[in-house]
């Protein structure tokens, strides 16, 4: 497989799910590489619905946090 650069301007405390969402990617194909004949997609929903699980309680921690966040600067005037 080819690799690619790319450059995104994001916000500082995305930074871990990105790069976690990449790893999860390179994690997928391996899993796909390796799997036995018959398995491939018992092996790769397994891993998906697990570690989907994960990144999504992620994102929603991160945006609650946000959310506190912005509430104590407006209380903070």
């Amino acid at each position: 497989m080819s690799r690619k650069t790319i450059a995104l301007e994001i916000d500082a405390e995305d930074e871990g799910l990105i790069r976690g969402y990449a790893a999860f990617l390179a994690e997928m194909r391996d899993l796909a590489g390796t799997a036995a004949d018959g398995s491939v997609l018992a092996v790769c929903e397994e891993a998906v619905v697990g570690r989907g699980r994960e990144h999504q309680r992620r994102v929603l921690e991160q945006a609650v946090q946000s959310r506190v966040d912005s509430a104590e600067k407006k209380g903070r005037r």
